[in-house]
């Protein structure tokens, strides 16, 4: 089965043979001959069958560079003209990433007295990544589906009109833009980077998915009017997944959001996924609700909500009307949501909460619509099976009744596990206890 997916993957992501004129030889070799048995050699060995002979060179080589990375600790400029030279290459990179590496700091010798000041200077200068950049690569790399950006720094335009932007319908439309951890070019630490210079970085190349992790961001005093409109509209993509980190409590993420609203076109997501990316503060749930309402109803089908939701439950937040400003019944095609229950505060020896947490997760379920076919429950840090049939800290039988009650078309109830203790027997045989509904479904168990 493993190797049956892996062979469908590559199917999906190999180069274009026809296209290259390779298959119409007298002696090609079927199409699907070539995937399964070229999608799986190493890198060596594609090398080796590309100096056989002119047809393995050019079976082989749309497979040896169908995925491409490029780490450096200062620019991406020498890949660029190694792209000018090699324009047969750059038409077969599919998959590309851009990655930030860090410096060899090699012992002092006596021909480099400065080592240690130099390399305290150079230590955040990473990689600038602009609108220019990307512009540039998309102009050379036609098949380009997926860019991959790593602990880069993002670069600000010295004016709005220093590029003449081609038309969407004249760019390579990515499956995917990732982009893992980014800062400020502007400053010489890390720090967090403007929002806007990071929407520049968005916005320049049509995505059908976007992925961020661990990208702190800055909106001091506000957006700017220009940018503000350059942006408008941009962001036509059907799923962002947003990652923070485990300790991500920014109190600026409700201007993340508004920053997302005015650049994305209105009802284009499918998918979303906010994983450490919320805070329970109103503020911040008002603005993610005009964004899900501005770019998701009606259109949103899968939504993965992190509200780590741990420690002291507030007043009100196990009422329905709390979680009315995320405006979710306006989602009224939902058909996947997953929620996430923290019991670190639990752990750390605090007393229960002053309601158990499936009481905030009833409130948030309360406007869901009854339609609802799969639903996801993470249980995080769980160390002890009490902790999953205690009436006072999660109360997991009050969500199973709940869920009977109001979601008919339910099909899949899964349980996923991170951080925890306790090995998948007791896991199981604990929640089976409190939620019968799922043995009839599906239950994962995930260490993290």
């Amino acid at each position: 089965m493993r190797m049956f997916q892996d062979h469908e993957r590559i199917v999906h992501d190999a180069p274009d043979l026809e296209h290259e004129g390779i298959l119409g030889h007298r002696f090609a070799v079927d199409v699907d001959v070539c995937h399964t048995v070229f999608g799986f050699a190493s890198g060596s060995t594609l090398l080796a069958c590309s100096r056989v002979s002119w047809m393995w060179r050019e079976i082989s080589l749309p497979f040896l560079f169908r995925s491409l990375e490029i780490c450096r600790n200062s620019s991406y400029d020498d890949f660029l003209q190694f792209l000018d030279k090699k324009a047969i290459i750059a038409r077969y990179i599919r998959d590309l990433t851009l990655a930030y590496a860090p410096p060899s700091l090699a012992p002092p010798t006596p021909h480099d007295v400065a080592f240690e000041i130099n390399a305290k200077i150079n230590k955040f200068k990473r990689p600038v990544v602009d609108r220019i950049l990307l512009a540039t690569l998309a102009d050379k790399l036609p098949r380009l589906r997926e860019l991959k950006l790593h602990y880069i720094s993002a670069g600000a335009l010295p004016a709005p009109d220093c590029i003449a932007d081609k038309p969407k319908s004249e760019l390579p439309r990515l499956r995917r833009l990732s982009i893992e951890g980014c800062w400020s070019a502007a400053a010489c630490t890390d720090t967090a980077c403007d929002i806007y210079t990071l929407l520049d970085i968005f916005t320049a190349l049509p995505a059908d998915s976007l992925y961020t992790k661990d990208i702190y961001v800055s909106v001091e005093g506000g957006p700017p009017q220009s940018d503000s409109k350059n942006h408008q509209g941009q962001l036509d993509m059907h799923t962002l997944l947003m990652e923070g980190h485990p300790y991500y409590f920014d109190p600026r993420l409700g201007l993340l959001y508004d920053a997302f609203r005015q650049a994305t076109a209105p009802r284009c997501l499918r998918r979303l996924r906010l994983d450490r990316m919320t805070r329970r503060s109103i503020s911040c749930l008002h603005s993610l609700g005009n964004f899900l309402y501005h770019a998701g109803r009606d259109a949103l089908r899968e939504f993965e909500l992190s509200f780590d939701i741990n420690g002291p439950i507030h007043p009100l937040e196990d009422d329905p009307g709390y979680w009315s400003v995320l405006r979710l019944d306006e989602c009224c095609n939902l058909e996947s949501f997953g929620i996430l229950l923290a019991l670190n505060n639990v752990n750390n020896g605090e007393p229960p909460p002053r309601v158990p947490y499936s009481a905030v997760c009833i409130a948030i379920l309360a406007h869901i619509t009854p339609a609802l076919r799969r639903l996801t429950i993470t249980l995080m840090s769980v160390i002890r099976e009490e902790q999953i049939t205690s009436n006072e800290t999660l109360c997991l039988r009050a969500l199973d009744n709940m869920l009977e009650e109001r979601f008919p078309a339910l099909e899949v109830i899964r349980l996923e596990m991170r951080q925890a203790k306790l090995n998948l027997l007791e896991c199981a045989t604990a929640a089976f206890e409190v939620m019968p509904r799922i043995g009839d479904t599906f239950m994962a168990y995930q260490e993290r």
